[in-house]
């Protein structure tokens, strides 16, 4: 298996994860997609979700599965991004709130 290093290619974006769903634009490295990486500061795991421009993210409860991603709390994670993936949505549960960065890139780990 080979690894590839990240490599930043747009801004890093911090963006407040609060208990109702918000949004930000990604900075595409390019119309292939790229890679987003993405690193929760916490002090709280965030749920995310990519898609276009009306994206939002739901907090999946039990028996009712939800289209969002799991950050912990010191986390990082290197997403694939198809070229529809303009913006991601991120929200925290209840009395929660999250830090999260965002960079778009190539590689990762």
């Amino acid at each position: 298996m080979q690894i590839h290093n990240f490599s930043p290619k747009g801004n890093t974006v911090a963006m407040d994860v609060t208990t109702s769903t918000s949004r930000e634009t990604l900075t595409s490295p390019g119309s292939y997609g790229g890679v987003l990486r993405v690193t929760n500061l916490g002090p709280n795991k965030a749920f995310i979700n990519l898609g276009g421009d009306s994206v939002a993210a739901v907090i999946p409860v039990d028996g009712t599965p939800a289209n969002a991603m799991c950050i912990l709390s010191g986390e990082t994670a290197y997403l694939d991004l198809a070229p529809t993936h303009s913006h991601i949505a991120a929200i925290s549960a209840a009395a929660e709130s999250a830090t999260l960065y965002l960079t778009t890139g190539e590689g990762g780990n």
